[in-house]
């Protein structure tokens, strides 16, 4: 059995969820499956009805239910707790992890101690609409930024400002358990399940980039925590005050134990790369809101669709998305 835990966190979205496990059957993946599932009515009924249909597979699967007065950090929280593999990793509903990533991955932390965690690539498809089943039209190759870096400062600059989720790299457990505990109450939707946990992981040790095929991430605009809000919406909360303190402070103790700084300088770089975060955040919202800036496109590319064409792990993930089942992954 492969070391390694996917969690997934999920609401309603039962459609996704039989795709993710139907994708994670059919490739022989060995490892840990977590479900959190807030799904209320028909939904909960469906998603626990999967449960029951995936419960033999050759994963491992286990789903607990969860209020949807729960917030999601503490889903986050909870569902890390149960983690009992040495390696973990995050997958939307909507998200797919490939096996041989993970495993290229927990190779490379096995004989690499002083890495946090690896992170394969990430593509981004895209269906030409808002749902689960579909050919793939469009494919991209996500950014993802350089954390091979000594400095823990520098670090969460990185991440600042490139404001891409590390999420989906593979992990030591032990290091998103402390990651995800050190996120501040009250709840601020982004910074509590997102911004606060990625920017403690990449303070807290390097992340090596590996160029096998990592993650599949479906993006045709079907959610997201910029759908219903902006980040001018988040710092008028009541929350905004108490969390943004709490995580400058906790932050800078961090970074001055790992970097060796003095606390004044750990407080102060904090305090300034928060403020570039919001501003940059705020900056491109207004444009898209008041100016009516339109969203840069994704720049597809024919040749790499190509080139994943010829994989064969990719044809499964094109299988999986046309709703085919029971194709089986030779190695």
């Amino acid at each position: 059995m492969t070391p390694i835990t996917i969690i997934i966190p999920t609401m309603n979205r039962s459609i996704y969820l039989e795709r993710s496990l139907n994708y994670y059957k059919n490739s022989g993946f060995d490892g840990c499956i977590i479900i959190g599932d807030s799904s209320e009515g028909k939904e909960a009924d469906l998603a626990s009805d999967l449960v029951e249909r995936f419960k033999n597979c050759r994963f491992s699967l286990r789903f607990t239910r969860y209020p949807r007065s729960v917030s999601l950090i503490d889903v986050w929280r909870k569902l890390i707790a149960t983690v009992d593999t040495k390696y973990i990793t995050y997958a939307g509903d909507d998200d797919l992890q490939i096996p041989s990533g993970m495993n290229a991955a927990v190779a490379f932390l096995e004989h690499n101690s002083e890495y946090i965690a690896a992170k394969c690539e990430m593509i981004e498809v895209e269906i030409g609409e808002i749902a689960p089943y579909g050919d793939i039209i469009k494919v991209s190759r996500k950014p993802f930024p350089n954390y091979d870096i000594d400095s823990a400062v520098q670090r969460f600059s990185t991440y600042a400002q490139m404001a891409i989720s590390v999420q989906y790299g593979v992990y030591r457990t032990e290091a998103w358990r402390f990651a995800y505990e050190v996120a501040p109450a009250p709840y601020l939707p982004y910074f509590g399940e997102e911004f606060i946990p990625c920017s403690v992981c990449v303070v807290l040790g390097k992340l090596k980039s590996l160029s096998n095929l990592g993650t599949i991430q479906q993006v045709d605009g079907s959610g997201g925590v910029w759908k219903k809000r902006t980040m001018f919406d988040l710092i008028r909360t009541p929350e905004w005050p108490v969390v943004s303190r709490l995580f400058q402070a906790r932050l800078a103790e961090l970074l001055t134990r790992i970097d060796r700084i003095v606390p004044a300088d750990a407080e102060r770089v904090t305090e300034q790369i928060l403020w570039w975060h919001v501003n940059m955040f705020m900056n491109h919202q207004y444009k898209t809101k008041h100016e009516k800036q339109p969203e840069q496109e994704r720049q597809s590319s024919p040749g790499l669709l190509a080139e994943l064409d010829r994989s064969q792990e990719f044809a499964l993930v094109r299988d999986v998305f046309r709703r085919k089942r029971e194709i089986h992954f030779q190695a």
